[in-house]
């Protein structure tokens, strides 16, 4: 597949799958429940912003205004942060009550991982900001492209939100003008009074005079997960699509809405849509800011337009239920257009010297000998736009008008903290009183369950399992969800079983846990030497844990993994009388430090301690350390250095393995080296090749003895998502008293996920 179209393919279907539902909602006569306003000035406020909103602004004909936008996907997960895609574009626009939009493209360019890939961006700013009459709440769902989609969120600015809304009035903010001056807003929340797609946990800061939007911060009223995949649909003939399952029952597509599918495409549909990782996608907080332009001929028409929006959100993994405290994969997004506002012109005003007053005079003004023009004016609706391109799309990508990447700089003033403030603002709303219409079929369950066998992504095979078959049901139920599943293997008859209850905040996940596992494990102390040859013996025996656990997790989108995890088990040796209970806690820290930016430097590590008490007490704790250094020219370097060590009385399944594994030692069999304490380091010289990055590196680790030494070649793609290496052991593996397993040096082939380089 050509670059380009992978590069496409996988962020688009990334960011697709964050379309929700965004569509204005139709308006419908509806008496106000007496419980809507909760004191007296969220409903003064209210009514005087929807009134603002029918009428103020009435008075504009039109404005041009210079638009950049950008957006970012990166890919966190347990070890570091990744830049995977970003796009920046700039744009002129001259938008109009009464005439189609003029749209004049200055720079635009996307890149993929390091490599640019396109000259063209999607100008989502112009499409859903540009109308000074939109509605605030579509910036959050129709980012992405998903305007298109049929079902409808309920804006608590329209006549009917009483029936879906509480409102508060809260705190107020100043907000300083273009002028110098400064005018007061006050916030107002609007409770949605139950979870659904299509409501939202807003704040509003409204203007006690105009009754103008200020600032406006929401997110969706729930968080989505088994509701969206993919589903055969035919439209010129049969292809996927992306769909999103609505509480009200309907299916949304990202393009349009679709009947029922039939039992073929329902079978075909879930076919795919078992194979892929369940996934589940929230927008944690879109802050839309407004500012005051003051009317050229009279002082009382003030009119608020666009000046900032930002968007945040993640795409992830549905957490798995374990007993590790190990963070999944999590894909953040983010977006961000500002407006530079640069006339405003009122219905029956001259247009300001230079300023095109109509749309055909900006076709004239703007375009240049070359450039091509997508519409014309004669057959194009207003609200929508014509756009002029320029001829030389290479000059798109490098123009100086192009703001910086969204995690080099701020451009419009909020930064990662003050979105994160907002998120946890706003994931602190909850529900008020659900007296409102049903918007979902009464007998819905929020809950869902993945069938063994069917459920592909659930069927794994390796040598320590034979074939493995997984089941898992849970149930949403608003404040967190409830996780059940199980496991089965055909290499042994022992199943494994975990229920957890976990409770979901912006900032943190607390979850509560049953488990009960039972893993193969190799006698570490396996090797014989007879006659001067070296003999394994691998002895399969059988670890039960049975256990409970309380753990204390970051949010799903925090970039710096701390967790704590308390715990009480038995452990037995299945087959044997031997059994143990142990009580204790672990803590692991993952910081990364650095940015995204392709020049900066990152560094980070992993720190781990493991306490218990009962049988075998021990206190184990092992350090991580990682720098990467970009070189210039596509080059970079990578240096990782770590150890730890067991106090106490440890059981063989508690020391340290090193070997067999690409994290730790390359270039050398399973469990070569073994020990209460070990050392390790590694080094890396690395050059990026398109989408991809060759490495060449050096290992070496020890277990209290000699130390053992290996180099090699690495593949990585998406900056080290996925990776291969090809290793050399050079050292010899005797194995003569030194705690040493049995390994050869030699060639290995290590797979891995998640590198840190």
């Amino acid at each position: 597949m050509p670059a380009r179209l992978l590069a496409t393919t996988l962020v688009a279907a990334a960011l697709l799958l964050t379309a929700t539902p965004a569509s204005a909602a139709a308006q419908r006569p509806a008496e106000t429940p007496p419980n809507t306003y909760l004191d007296e000035t969220a409903r003064h406020l209210m009514l005087g912003a929807r009134a603002a909103r029918d009428t103020a602004r009435i008075a504009i004909d039109s404005y041009t205004a210079l638009v950049r936008e950008r957006l970012g996907v990166s890919l966190s997960v347990s070890r570091r942060d990744r830049r995977l895609a970003n796009g920046e574009s700039v744009a002129r626009i001259r938008w109009s009550r009464s005439e189609p939009e003029i749209v004049h493209v200055l720079g635009s360019r996307f890149r993929f991982t390091d490599f640019q890939v396109s000259d063209g961006f999607g100008q989502v700013a112009v499409r859903h900001a540009a109308n000074p009459l939109q509605d605030p709440f579509v910036f959050g769902f129709a980012v992405l492209g998903a305007d298109s989609v049929a079902a409808a969120v309920r804006s608590p600015l329209d006549a009917d939100a009483g029936s879906f809304y509480q409102f508060q009035s809260g705190d107020t903010i100043v907000v300083q003008l273009p002028s110098g001056s400064s005018v007061r807003a006050v916030s107002v929340t609007a409770i949605p009074r139950f979870r659904s797609v299509h409501l939202v946990a807003a704040v509003m800061w409204i203007e006690t005079e105009s009754f103008g939007l200020a600032r406006v911060a929401y997110r969706p009223g729930q968080r989505l997960d088994s509701e969206f995949g993919l589903q055969l649909r035919r439209t010129e003939g049969p292809n996927l699509g992306l769909a999103v399952e609505l509480d009200d029952g309907s299916l949304a597509w990202d393009s349009a809405t679709t009947p029922t599918p039939g039992r073929l495409g329902r079978l075909l549909s879930g076919a795919v849509n078992n194979l892929l990782p369940q996934t589940e996608m929230d927008v944690t907080a879109v802050v839309a800011d407004y500012t005051l332009r003051e009317g050229d001929t009279s002082r009382e028409r003030r009119y608020w337009l666009p000046r900032r929006v930002k968007w945040a959100g993640y795409l992830g993994t549905v957490d798995e239920v374990g007993t590790e405290d190990v963070p999944r994969v999590v894909e953040p997004l983010s977006y961000e257009w500002t407006f530079d506002i640069e006339d405003v012109r009122e219905l029956g005003a001259a247009a300001s010297p230079g300023t095109p007053a109509t749309a055909a005079e900006a076709l004239v003004q703007w375009q240049e000998t070359g450039d091509s023009i997508s519409g014309d004016l004669e057959s194009t609706d207003p609200g929508q736009a014509v756009t002029i391109v320029p001829g030389d799309r290479g000059q798109l990508a490098t123009s100086d008008l192009l703001p910086p990447p969204i995690w080099d700089e701020s451009i419009g003033g909020l930064d990662d903290r003050s979105m994160e403030e907002f998120a946890s603002i706003l994931g602190g709303i909850g529900t008020g009183e659900d007296d409102g219409p049903a918007l979902a079929d009464p007998g819905q369950c929020p809950c869902h369950f993945e069938p063994p066998i069917w459920t592909l992504r659930l069927l794994r095979y390796n040598a320590r399992e034979g074939l493995s078959v997984g089941t898992r049901a849970w149930q949403d139920m608003g404040w967190g969800k409830a996780i059940a599943s199980a496991r089965f293997r055909t290499a042994y008859r022992y199943p494994d079983f975990s229920f957890a209850v976990q409770h979901d905040h912006p900032r943190r996940r607390l979850r509560a846990s049953v488990y009960a596992n039972v893993l193969p494990r190799h006698n570490v102390r396996r090797a014989l030497w007879a006659t001067g040859d070296s003999v394994t013996i691998r002895m399969t025996r059988y670890n039960a844990t049975t256990g409970v656990a309380l753990q204390l997790l970051p949010g799903r989108d925090e970039r710096n993994w701390a967790s704590v995890r308390l715990f009480a088990e038995r452990v037995r040796t299945l087959g044997e009388d031997d059994f143990g209970t142990r009580t204790g806690a672990s803590v692991r820290l993952a910081p990364w430090w650095g940015g995204l930016a392709a020049r900066s430097v990152g560094g980070g590590g992993e720190v781990a301690v493991r306490s218990s008490l009962g049988a075998n007490p021990i206190v184990k704790a092992s350090a991580t350390g990682a720098l990467s250094i970009p070189l210039g020219a596509g080059w970079s370097s990578g240096l990782e250095a770590g150890g730890g060590r067991i106090w106490g009385d440890p059981a063989d399944y508690d020391l340290w393995l090193l070997g067999g594994s690409g994290n730790r030692l390359r270039g050398y069999s399973d469990d070569v080296l073994s020990g209460r304490s070990f050392w390790r380091a590694r080094a890396e010289l690395q050059r990026s090749l398109r989408l991809f990055r060759v490495a060449f590196f050096g290992d070496w680790a020890s277990a209290g003895g000699p130390g053992l030494y290996s180099a090699g070649v690495g593949v990585s793609l998406f900056d080290g998502l996925l990776r291969m290496d090809l290793a050399r052991g050079l050292s010899q593996v005797d194995g003569g008293g030194l705690g040493l397993g049995v390994g050869k040096a030699g060639w290995q082939i290590h797979w891995r996920a998640d590198s840190v380089f």
